[in-house]
């Protein structure tokens, strides 16, 4: 059997919603504070995919009724 090539965006849907949102904020630090201007496009980047993993985990959270932590 094949084994199912997953995205970093998968793995961190499949987390809990607020391991998500801790994610990106962190990635977001680490980018602006390690490359300065030039990579300040890529830290809104990896924020906003991180967020949107964590929405994702969050709404597959509501809608199997388990109640957000």
């Amino acid at each position: 059997m094949a084994r199912r090539r997953t995205s970093p965006l998968d793995e961190i849907a499949s987390l809990p919603w607020h391991v998500g949102v801790t994610l990106g904020i962190i990635a977001f630090v680490f980018v602006r504070s390690g490359g300065g201007g030039l990579m300040a496009p890529l830290a809104w980047v990896f924020l906003g995919g991180c967020w949107l993993a964590a929405a994702v985990s969050f709404l597959r959270g509501c809608c199997k009724g388990t109640p957000p932590a």
